[in-house]
């Protein structure tokens, strides 16, 4: 089963921070569900904004200046 780090449950004390998905509800490993954490398909799937990929620069050699 995979699993999804998240805040802690709460529920009865529990501290538990690993979550699943079953049938587009959310549990914790301990089998609590999660209110208000239903998963929902986006239609304009903008989950993706805000990302920011970066590009390493290339380094340049750097050359020694003869005396």
């Amino acid at each position: 089963m995979e699993y999804v780090t998240r805040g802690v449950c709460g529920q009865e004390g529990c501290r538990e921070r690993r979550y699943y998905l079953d049938n587009g509800l959310w549990f914790c490993r301990r089998g609590h569900l999660q209110e208000g954490r239903q998963i929902e398909e986006d239609p304009d799937d903008f989950g993706t904004q805000g990302k920011k990929h970066r590009v390493k620069k290339e380094k340049e050699e750097r050359s020694r200046k003869s005396m």
